[in-house]
């Protein structure tokens, strides 16, 4: 597991020890008469949360399914994962506006489901330092988790020696009782043979009240218990109510000592325990702050407590074991929507299963509502014995998720998706999907028939893995390397493209992939399969006439064996409203057809405003061209060649970015879409 992983993970934790945190203060509060060795106890759910990663299902859970699951940190931590490829596709214009871009390495894995030039600028820093793209807010926060863990770790360690150092002016007194003192405060120091430091200044009955309370610790085994929340709180030093928990968790342990060394005593023995610890009220801080010794603190409090100790009622006692035993049912299970971190419940689905037969699903990528369709889906088929499942990544790709799926850690798939940064298959939804097919369909065999996106990273570090291996001359090796071919063969027909207005890469792509599906189906003699691509490489409809699609290519082979279907459709939004609209100098009559949220699409945008400018297309089709498109799938109109098209976007702030599009009926990866263009006011 890398470090950017296990940050990742410690922030799922740290989230739900959050609510757990909050549990058990409330509970705390709520029983302030309660013996104070249960309310330590109760601590000790806050520290099973922390130390169990994996935790069962529950109803009564009490996180919500976005905190058990983490996708609450994945939403927020994915803000700022790179939209996809740079266009392609478009007309001479904008083929020479990006032609800056042409060599620029992006998988055509996924098809945008907002525009593909949102963040154009730091496709341009990739192109210049394809390292770049590797660098940003999660490596500098995942850095900056482990420096504070560092820290916490060498003060923790110079806290031991300085007390040490301290502990060895002592002389002994009696078996593990010493006479010190440097501190002037009584204190325990010592895991495995804890010893008890006390001022050789006490009176006699002084010492002996205090000697109770530091027994009390080591009976109660408590310096262990400190040292592990101080470990804890080292890794989630970040979060505030871990410190107040620690905090909390120190002065319970003392009071809990307290009540141990009073209980059954006299009232004369109460006042003078307080008496003791009175004296003792101005200890030095370097003690109590060693998180592997206890020194006196938060005396005063304590006094009070010792002098108006009662034995607690039966009734409060049991109605606080039953509140425990209930909060540990709530808090130490996760609700079952998240069991594992992965969504348990998927739509229904009926399949009928025939053998030797292809069923291909078209996704929007990284549609959440996609995945889970297609999880459902995978599950019927596999519960009818299916175990190939063909998707839209390049052979190597797939090897290294049939790997990981063997694997006892997720290190592969970490790679792999860290590999696919700047995509949209670098989403915490695929990555769900992916972490959802290894726990509940564990036979799954990928096969990955994409030409060689990745061929400069991903492809070179598969072949010198084989290589390594002694397998340079296998099938695999041979098969990776026509794959890697096909990919720069690809881009370069991309740069082509781009400069001339054209779309042979995609045409060249859609035949690769046939041939390279045909080749991985034909091996497996008539199993059944399910594949999973972009909407448009299953469009048996020819929609789009200059490109035979992957679906259309393999029914021409398979005839009925070939099922395609998509997954998501597109319905029509009527108008909202019609406003008079100055652009460009000139009013307009304008039509609005709504607003579409975006607070989930990793984009620094709230919301987008779709606007049509009525017979406007003349005016505008002459503009100069933006390095920006928008495929027809996103709007919620439809969309004829001739249109002009104004979209505003809300940022975080409140301010509004308006764009500018038109329908010259240019085509991108495949997918009919609007350009952008300039309009100067």
């Amino acid at each position: 597991m890398n470090l950017q992983t296990l940050f990742l993970q410690m922030l799922k934790i740290t989230l739900s020890a959050s609510l757990v945190a909050l549990l058990v203060m409330g509970i705390r509060l709520l029983f302030r008469k309660a013996p104070r060795s249960m309310v330590c106890a109760l601590w000790l759910i806050l520290a099973v949360r922390l130390l169990v990663w994996q935790l069962p299902a529950s109803p009564v859970s009490l996180l919500p399914p976005s905190v058990s699951s983490g996708s609450a940190i994945s939403d927020v931590m994915h803000l700022h994962i790179k939209s996809d490829a740079p266009s392609e596709g478009v007309d001479s214009g904008l083929a020479a506006a990006l032609k800056e871009e042409a060599d620029a390495i992006r998988t055509e894995g996924a098809g945008p489901v907002l525009s593909a030039a949102e963040k154009q600028a730091e496709a341009k820093e990739h192109l210049a330092n394809p390292q770049a793209s590797e660098a940003g807010i999660l490596p500098a926060l995942s850095y900056i988790w482990a420096g504070g863990v560092l820290l916490m770790l060498l003060y923790m360690a110079e806290s031991y020696f300085k007390v040490w150092k301290k502990s060895r002016l002592s002389v002994r007194q009696a078996k593990n009782i010493y006479l010190c003192d440097e501190p002037g405060t009584p204190f325990v120091f010592g895991l495995i043979r804890p010893r008890i430091y006390m001022p050789s200044d006490l009176s006699e009955e002084a010492a002996a009240c205090v000697l109770a309370h530091e027994q009390a610790h080591i009976a109660r085994k408590d310096p262990l218990w400190k040292l592990l929340g101080f470990l804890l709180l080292s890794l989630h030093w970040f979060n505030p109510l871990l410190w107040a928990s620690y905090i909390l968790l120190g002065r319970d342990m003392e009071k809990a000592c307290d009540e141990r060394a009073v209980r059954g005593r006299s009232q004369a023995y109460r006042r003078s325990y307080s008496d003791a610890l009175l004296s003792l009220s101005t200890p030095k801080g370097w003690v109590g702050a060693c998180p592997l010794a206890f020194g006196e603190v938060g005396i005063k409090e304590r006094v009070k407590a010792a002098l108006q100790y009662k034995k607690p009622k039966a009734w409060l006692v049991a109605a606080m074991a039953a509140v425990s035993l209930l909060a540990a049912g709530c808090a130490l299970t996760n609700p079952p929507e998240t069991a594992s971190g992965a969504e348990t419940t998927s739509p229904s689905v009926t399949i009928q299963l025939q053998q030797g037969h292809i069923y291909l699903y078209g996704e929007m990528h990284a549609d959440d509502a996609c995945l889970e369709k297609e999880l459902a889906l995978w599950g019927a088929f596999y519960a009818e014995g299916a175990r190939d499942l063909f998707m839209e990544y390049p052979c190597y790709a797939a090897d290294y998720l049939n790997q990981w799926m063997r694997a006892d850690s997720d290190d592969i798939l970490h790679k792999l998706y860290d590999e696919m940064e700047g995509t949209q298959a670098h989403s915490p939804n695929v990555l769900k999907f992916f972490n959802s097919i290894k726990e509940k369909y564990p036979e799954t065999v990928f096969h990955g028939t994409d030409v060689g996106h990745f061929y400069w990273s991903m492809g070179e570090r598969y072949l010198a893995e084989l290589e390594a291996a002694g397998r340079k001359n296998s099938e695999a090796y041979t098969v990776a390397q026509e794959i890697m071919a096909q990919g720069k063969v690809y881009y370069e027909k991309r740069a082509a493209d781009r400069e001339y207005g054209m779309d042979y890469a995609s045409v060249y792509r859609e035949n690769c992939m046939a041939r390279n599906f045909i080749r991985e189906y034909e091996k497996l003699a008539g199993a059944a399969v399910m594949g999973i691509y972009g909407g448009a490489h299953v469009d048996l409809e020819n929609e789009n006439q200059r490109i035979s699609s992957l679906a259309e290519q393999l029914s021409l082979r398979y005839g009925d064996k070939l099922h395609a279907e998509r997954l998501f459709s597109q319905s029509w939004a009527e108008p909202v409203r019609r406003e008079r609209i100055q652009v460009g100098g000139k009013e307009y009559e304008a039509v609005c057809y709504g607003v579409q949220d975006l607070s989930k699409s990793g984009l620094p945008y709230r919301q987008r405003e779709f606007w049509r400018l009525e017979n406007a297309y003349e005016d505008f089709k002459a503009h100069p061209l933006a390095r920006d498109v928008l495929p027809y799938y996103n709007y919620p109109m439809e969309i004829e060649k001739g249109q002009v098209f104004m979209i505003d976007l809300t940022r975080e702030d409140g301010t509004i970015e308006r764009r500018f599009y038109r329908s010259d009926g240019s085509v991108w990866n495949g997918w009919p879409s609007t350009v952008g263009f300039t309009v100067t006011e």
